[in-house]
């Protein structure tokens, strides 16, 4: 069996693994616990950065930690106008340092499978990056209904263009095939 090298893209909150709590960063713990077990995948894990991790160690799964400086002054000014700025100029588009990072590290032609964990503004800069790899979206909440981090256009964008959609309940299916009853995803 041949082991596939799985970017797997946290939310890019709060850390994973889960120290410091989150339903979304425990599953992925579950998962690559899992994979500590029967080794099916090369992990590089995109994660928000934590002392707490340091202890953290795993054979299959590598952690990309990602510091976050949108709290230090500068970045928060920053990262605060071009918020207000998309805000006011009715975007959809939302601004954070993390992401950038994220996207900025994310190895180029390097994957064979992308998982990216309930972050759809993330999957949407990191799918110009893409070559050859499969790209899948986990799922965890509501579409379309006033949160600007998960809009009709952004849901139809992953609809169109995942390989796979990865739902957290079969009420969340139906949402999405009520944005799009064209869409191209497989919805898992």
């Amino acid at each position: 069996m041949k082991i596939e090298k799985l970017a797997l893209i946290s939310p890019g909150f709060v850390p994973v693994p889960a120290v410091k709590g989150g339903a979304i960063e425990q599953l992925i713990e579950y998962f690559i616990d899992g994979n500590e077990l029967e080794h099916k995948y090369d992990i590089d894990l995109y994660t928000i950065n934590d002392d707490l991790l340091s202890n953290k160690n795993y054979n299959y799964t590598n952690l990309i930690r990602i510091d976050n400086k949108q709290n230090e002054l500068m970045w928060h000014v920053a990262y605060g106008v071009k918020n207000k700025l998309s805000t006011f100029l009715h975007r959809e588009k939302t601004y954070s340092y993390v992401r950038d990072e994220i996207v900025k590290k994310y190895k180029r032609n390097y994957y064979d499978v992308i998982l990216v964990e309930n972050n759809m503004d993330l999957y949407k800069e990191l799918y110009p990056k893409l070559t050859h790899e499969k790209i899948y979206f986990h799922l965890h909440n509501n579409v379309d209904c006033g949160d600007k981090a998960k809009t009709k256009k952004k849901t139809s964008f992953i609809l169109n263009t995942a390989d796979e959609i990865w739902v957290v309940s079969d009420f969340l299916r139906k949402r999405l095939l009520k944005i799009d009853p064209d869409e191209k995803a497989n919805i898992k």
